[in-house]
């Protein structure tokens, strides 16, 4: 059905061996300049059902959903419901045997939106992609969803922003042991910018297990970087305000990294790269403070945590956390706090059993703690300075030490 001016609506439908039946197109367009094309294809030998797309378009929108499915390929649905926006849904299925391929994306828009979702299911038993975006008042979103390999399972993203800003996200399982992948975005208020790239690149002897990444963003002009790689990790941003920036990279199994981000101008850095069972806190509730935290691929069983408190301005907090070799449990533990304005706080942790403290409420305090564990009993290092331009230094090296400094 079509009313108003210079619709286009063009539907494809082919089937082959195996039976036609389940596919479903529906277009309703009203108003300027509609277009609508829809393409879609089922093969065979074995079973070809499934396969419905619906899009109802009012004002100048345009929309292209092309799905193809080849050996059973079955059970894809696209359903697009948009008032001045732009829509491109492309999915693609093949199967050998077990005719499991399935996928699922859904997009709501009002008023000058674009969305582009990418799904890709090829091989044995791949599983469930599924893709939702709700957006309006000017949002982009670009969700990109790939599996690959004998036991792959689910792949969820869901995207929901309301302001001029934008979303990308890219899922691919690579290997025959893929698990779940979920990636959860939602952003409020205009030019956030959200990039999430989950990948699971476990070597094939190890079980694969699960990437989740959620980013909330409100206020205005916050960017959020999350990479997750290989398997069993999970990150949290979450960042209001103005102009935020956090960057997340994890790369090993067990991991765990949040970031929080309520004031205005702030930066977090989190790197978590080739360890193992380890996480990472942020919390930078003032303005214009930076934090840097870098868990490498010796670190086991490690923590860090950074908070700067509501009120605090111009502050800096560093840990480099190294661990030991591979095959050791480094079990170190580094808290920075700051909650004055213009202090620097850097911890950096070589070895096993590290435990360090470093809390600053004055005015442009500097705390280094060095230490290097040797196993064993661990060093202990706590830092408190409350005065103002207090300067602490406490390096440490093999086990079992000790060291307080209080300053006021």
């Amino acid at each position: 059905s079509q009313d108003g001016n210079d619709n286009t609506s063009t539907i494809n439908q082919t089937i082959a061996a195996g039976g036609g039946f389940n596919q479903t197109a529906s277009v309703t367009q009203n108003g300027d300049d509609n277009d609508s094309f829809i393409d879609q294809n089922s093969d065979g030998p074995g079973y070809t059902g499934g396969l419905r797309a619906i899009v109802v378009q009012n004002g100048s929108s345009v929309s292209d959903v092309t799905q193809t499915g080849s050996n059973g390929g079955k059970n894809m649905d696209a359903r697009v419901t948009q008032t001045d926006s732009t829509s491109n849904v492309v999915q693609s299925a093949s199967d050998t045997s077990g005719f499991n391929p399935s996928a699922f994306a859904r997009v709501t828009q009002t008023g000058g939106s674009t969305s582009d979702v990418f799904q890709t299911l090829t091989g044995d038993m791949t599983g469930d992609l599924n893709a939702q975006v709700n957006q309006q008042n000017g949002a982009t979103s670009t969700i990109s969803q790939n599996a690959n390999g004998a036991n792959s399972l689910t792949q969820d993203a869901l995207v929901t922003q309301n302001g001029a800003s934008s979303s990308e996200i890219t899922q691919t399982f690579d290997n025959a042991g893929s698990n779940t992948f979920l990636a959860t975005v939602n952003q409020t208020g205009d030019d956030h910018v959200s990039v999430i790239t989950q990948d699971d690149k476990a070597p094939l002897t190890q079980a694969d297990s699960g990437l989740t990444a959620s980013v909330t963003q409100t206020g205005t002009n916050n960017d959020s970087l999350v990479n997750q790689l290989n398997k069993g990790a999970t990150a949290t941003v979450v960042q209001g305000g103005e102009g935020n920036e956090s960057d997340v990279i994890q790369d090993g199994a067990g991991l765990d990294a949040n970031v929080l981000q309520s004031g205005d101008r702030n930066t977090a850095f989190v790197s978590q790269v080739g360890g193992l069972n380890s996480s990472v806190d942020v919390d930078q509730l003032g303005d214009d403070s930076f934090a840097f935290v870098n868990q490498d691929s010796n670190a086991r069983n490690d923590s860090a945590t950074v908070l700067q408190t509501v009120g605090s301005s111009g502050n800096t907090a560093t840990i480099d956390q190294n661990g030991a070799t591979p095959s050791a449990q480094s079990f170190s533990l580094a808290v920075i706090e700051q909650s004055s304005s213009d202090s620097q706080s850097t911890i950096t942790q070589n070895g096993t059993r590290n435990d360090a403290t470093s809390e600053q409420s004055g005015v442009n305090n500097v705390s280094t703690i060095t230490q290097n564990g040797t196993g064993g009993a661990y060093n202990v290092a706590t830092v408190d300075q409350s005065g103002d331009d207090n300067i602490s230094g406490i390096t440490q090296t093999g086990l079992g030490n000790t060291a307080d400094v209080t300053q006021s």
